[in-house]
């Protein structure tokens, strides 16, 4: 027998025992030390993967952001906003009138603007020739 011939015997059948006990003891401990590896590295690298995928969905999710504030920035500029009124069938007013009420006075008034327009004017004769100052 091979246990013989390694002295594993020479103590007797309680040395033998005690070897096989510590032996096996070990073994358990070394396969519970792995699996609690096995468990951890595992759960890191589930973990790692639901973490990539977070941030790709919060990058897609800034993005969609960054979009929609544009979005709301066109649609709200005063340049579409007058483009849609015109569309509609809105028509800047010839004339706007305010009503002033004052919180102690019993008396209103009233007053009368126009619009500020820009006077177009057209070139004078030295202007084509390129006679200016």
């Amino acid at each position: 027998m091979w246990i013989k011939r390694i002295g594993m015997l020479d103590g007797g059948p309680r040395a033998w025992r005690r070897t096989l006990a510590l032996t096996l003891a070990s073994a358990g401990l070394f396969t519970v030390l792995v699996v609690l590896w096995l468990s951890v590295s595992t759960r890191a690298a589930i973990l790692n993967q639901q973490l990539d995928a977070l941030e790709a969905q919060r990058a897609a999710l800034e993005g969609e952001i960054t979009e929609i504030q544009e979005h709301i920035g066109d649609a709200t500029s005063p340049q579409v906003i007058e483009q849609r009124m015109r569309a509609a069938g809105f028509e800047e007013p010839a004339d706007v009138r305010f009503l002033l009420a004052p919180t102690q006075a019993a008396t209103m008034t009233t007053t009368t603007t126009t619009p500020q327009t820009t006077p177009q004017t057209e070139p004078g004769p030295g202007a084509a020739a390129g006679g200016g100052r």
